[in-house]
């Protein structure tokens, strides 16, 4: 996995979910993703040739979202995995190489 930083925004406002067991309030999360001015079920490639495949995976090999530029960009949408241990991104040219 490797870490990224982008210092050009500064992030107004963060949440964690938290449930209740026993009368205990507890918080557990491995990962945080921040988005801005974008909703946090898609990822945005961007710059992808047109006719190109966009494959994103699980860590078990499990497709998770794909789909083809037309325009440059490709939303995939990953409503039901916010969270992908182990994911790969994949591209794949027109002829899928």
């Amino acid at each position: 996995m490797v870490a990224t930083t982008n210092t050009e925004i500064t992030p107004r406002y963060a949440g964690i979910g938290v449930y209740y067991v026993g009368g205990q309030v507890y918080t557990i999360f491995d990962n945080l993703l921040i988005t801005i001015n974008s909703p946090p079920w898609l990822i945005n490639v961007t710059n992808v040739p047109i006719n190109w495949h966009v494959v994103l995976r699980d860590g078990t090999g499990n497709i998770i979202s794909t789909g083809v530029s037309t325009n440059g960009n490709v939303s995939l949408d990953v409503w039901n995995y916010f969270i992908t241990s182990d994911g790969t991104l994949e591209l794949y040219d027109e002829k899928g190489i």
